[in-house]
């Protein structure tokens, strides 16, 4: 929500797996917001309105910044996730040389629809493809032709803009010490994986912290994002 979905998003935890429905721009928009830093990105499509006579009738006021919604930490740890969807998974037909791209694909039941959303550090854009009238596709995935109708598109039209890489996170730092949560859902996910549930500590009883997890020795080549080459992009 605080990345401005609207659509039916239920309370459950396969909502983060695609369950409910929500369009494609909206969809955009809140990718965006993970390359504007945890910005909010509202999307617009008329900036200016002349009449005949060059009368300005209407202007797009420039909006105010948007305040993060998600914190650095998130922000770089899930474009460090979707930069490798696009290197090494689902998502490897969108590559653009001399471009750090993160994305996502996305297919629903009986190729009905098929997506792909990416960006960089300075622009995003994404695709759909499917029938008019919600007839399944012949096995197209949102890896296929969405993801090369995208790299297409925007090897075309992007730019400068491709050449900014995504804020990723440097894995080499130790994560932050976050509390465990007490929470249903949360308490479930300990139990499945042998941890240990954790009750909130008591009013003057010192509560237990996770230990940071060591620095790995090898650096992370997502940590200092490679020299580009030249503005021209091929697939």
């Amino acid at each position: 929500r605080r990345l401005g979905l609207s659509g039916d998003l239920p309370r459950v935890p396969s909502v983060t797996l695609g369950t409910g429905s929500e369009n494609l721009l909206e969809m955009t928009a809140a990718y965006a917001a993970l390359a504007n830093q945890g910005r909010p990105v509202q999307p617009w499509a008329i900036e200016e309105v002349r009449a005949a006579d060059g009368t300005v009738l209407y202007q797009r006021a420039a909006p105010e910044p948007a305040e993060p919604v998600l914190s650095a930490h998130t922000v770089q740890a899930i474009n460090a996730m979707l930069v490798k969807a696009v290197e090494t998974g689902t998502g490897r037909a969108a590559q653009l040389r001399g471009a750090v791209i993160a994305g996502k694909t996305g297919t629903t039941q009986d190729y009905r629809d098929a997506w792909f959303i990416g960006y960089t550090g300075a622009v995003a854009a994404g695709g759909w493809v499917g029938n008019d009238d919600d007839a399944p596709m012949r096995g197209v995935t949102g890896g296929r032709l969405p993801a090369k109708i995208w790299a297409r598109a925007m090897s075309e039209g992007g730019g400068r803009m491709m050449l900014v890489p995504p804020p990723v996170l440097d894995i080499r730092a130790p994560a932050p010490v976050v509390p465990p949560s007490d929470d249903p859902l949360s308490r479930l996910l300990r139990g499945l994986f042998g941890e240990e549930s954790a009750a909130p500590a008591r009013p003057g009883q010192p509560s237990a912290q996770q230990p940071a997890r060591p620095a790995p020795s090898q650096p992370s080549r997502l940590s200092n994002p490679p020299a580009y080459p030249g503005e021209r992009f091929d697939r």
